[in-house]
């Protein structure tokens, strides 16, 4: 059964296939240092997959981008290129050398290591061309990155704004914000000048420290931009409330490092205050500040391997949620819907088939109890891997139950089939794959590895 369990949890998440493919972009076999050497004598640039084996994405680009032929044709000619487990081997620390951050991540470098460009998550293959071409272009008059931290350290407290924009821009692009020479460009500019759309793009893409002045000037600015009507607005405020929130994360992961409180309820405090003034300007799912805190915690107290409290909190969380009633649901339902009548109205009359918008609909309908069995879900998706006593796994299974007579959704039939599996209920499990199946397929979703989980689950009894 625990070869079953890893088997039907791999839906989950997805395996990236490393092998080379023959007929799609040829990777070179070898160690780091081999591969910087082999970009020298071919004087070349090297092109840097960097990926993890959960990452979804990454199998896409394995799938879909790799094995292209204009793709191959373009990569195979104009770089060396080479794979990067993120996890393995020599991948932590050169990951880290690289400030990688998500994945995939491809790193585009000169032949001395130099990063010229860097490309993040997955664009497709337009995407991959057109990462080519920029960091062709750019290595043409390339300054190394080195040079110009050389250049900035050397003339420390002389730099002009001219270089520290320029050098800030640099660093923006490459996804290596530098906070100090971001606060060495700003006491240069005149207090009218940070109002500026450019200005405020170039302090986004340096921005690391939620405690930092350019944090809080970004949050008084993004105010303004989620009450204008132009597109230019809006789009800054997506890119500026992106930065806000890796700064963010950025934060979540120290205090997750050094198991410091004091800087997880700062993290927290700091998406709190963001999230309450964008409220549901990014994402109709936008949580409220309470979900936000209450999730931070638990993934803290997880990642930060204490497991004891972690579980502790994942009860009290879940019988909190337990304890509302239906009926008190229903009304703040109906409450919501009334709410959100105009926007429903709207969904119904452009009589849109895709997948999504029926969900939307049931949400905005049915916002309170949506909500309540998402969090059920999520309590007890997050429970999954951490749950081995038989009482915890049952009670989890309580949970999502809940959030299956709340709303019956793909994601949270799978979490149903799981945990029926789990505690030794293998027909209905059985039964709820089928159901979870056919709930993705409407969804619009990938079911191919389910369908290969099911084939391969021993027959009923």
């Amino acid at each position: 059964m625990k070869a079953y369990l890893l088997l039907l949890f791999s839906c989950l998440t997805f395996l990236p296939a490393v092998a080379q493919n023959t007929t799609g972009v040829m990777f070179f076999k070898g160690t780091w240092q081999e591969a910087l050497a082999e970009a020298q004598r071919q004087q070349k640039p090297l092109f840097v997959d960097v990926y993890t084996t959960w990452c979804g994405p990454c199998k896409q680009m394995d799938k879909e981008v790799f094995p292209n032929p204009n793709v191959a044709a373009r990569y195979n000619t104009a770089f060396v290129n080479y794979k990067l487990d993120a996890e393995k081997g020599e991948g932590p620390a050169i990951a880290k050398q690289y400030a990688v951050a998500s994945y995939p991540n491809l790193l585009y470098l000169s032949a001395e290591g130099s990063l010229i460009h860097r490309g993040t998550g997955y664009g497709g293959i337009e995407a991959m061309l057109k990462d080519a071409d920029k960091t062709l272009e750019l290595a043409v008059n390339y300054t190394p990155m080195s040079q110009l931290d050389r250049t900035y350290t050397d003339s420390k407290g002389k730099n002009t704004p001219q270089f520290l924009r320029q050098y800030l821009l640099r660093r923006a692009q490459l996804r290596l914000p530098n906070n100090e020479a971001l606060a060495d460009y700003l006491t240069t500019l005149p207090a009218d000048s940070l109002q500026r759309p450019a200005t405020m793009q170039l302090i986004a893409g340096n921005l690391t420290d939620v405690r930092s002045t350019a944090y809080a000037s970004l949050l008084n600015y993004i105010k303004k931009l989620l009450y204008s009507d132009l597109a230019s607005d809006k789009g800054l405020a997506h890119e500026i409330n992106y930065r806000m929130q890796s700064s963010i994360k950025g934060l979540m992961r120290q205090a997750t490092q050094a198991k410091n409180e004091v800087l997880l309820e700062e993290a927290i405090a700091a998406e709190v205050k963001l999230a309450t003034i964008t409220g549901r300007q990014f994402s109709i799912n936008a949580h409220s500040p309470e979900r936000l805190a209450s999730d931070r915690r638990l993934f803290y107290l997880k990642d930060s391997g204490q497991m004891e409290r972690f579980r502790e909190l994942a009860i009290a969380t879940a019988n909190r949620l337990m304890a509302i009633s239906d009926d008190s649901l229903r009304g703040r339902d109906k409450e919501g819907a009334v709410i959100n009548k105009k926007m429903v109205e709207r969904l119904v009359s452009s009589q849109s088939t895709k997948p999504h918008i029926k969900q939307t609909i049931f949400l905005l309908q049915h916002e309170a109890s949506a909500e309540v069995s998402e969090r059920l879900w999520s309590v007890s998706s997050l429970c999954y891997r951490q749950f081995t006593e038989l009482a915890d796994n049952q009670r989890a299974l309580e949970w999502n139950t809940r959030a299956l007579a709340l709303n019956r959704t793909g994601s949270v039939l799978l979490n149903q089939s799981n945990y029926l599996y789990k505690v030794g209920r293998t027909d209905e499990s059985t039964d709820v794959l089928k159901e979870t199946i056919a709930a993705m397929k409407e969804e619009g979703r990938d079911v191919k590895m389910l369908e290969e989980i099911l084939a391969n689950r021993p027959a009923k009894k």
